[in-house]
């Protein structure tokens, strides 16, 4: 089975400490000093954990939408000639 489909609370408190965690060290380090940890921060945060959480969404399996029914009378949106 697909972890994240069993396991998605514990995913999802992962991904949350792994943020934090670079959002802590982003605003405790300088960049002119730690330039590649602060790269690697930074990619996490904003670009690996957000992927991260639409994959976690994309797992739940969601019920089908209930869209409108899509059936037209005819003569409602005046588009035959023996309805006018």
């Amino acid at each position: 089975m697909n972890p994240l489909q069993r396991w998605p609370a514990l995913i999802t408190i992962g991904m949350l400490a792994v943020e934090l965690a670079c959002w802590a060290w982003l605003f405790t380090h300088m960049a002119c000093a730690h330039p590649i940890g602060n790269g690697l921060a930074s990619l996490t945060a904003f670009i690996l954990i957000p992927i991260g959480f639409m994959a976690l969404i994309e797992a739940q399996e969601l019920p089908p939408a209930q869209l409108p029914s899509t059936h037209i009378a005819a003569g409602a949106a005046g588009g035959d000639k023996d309805s006018r």
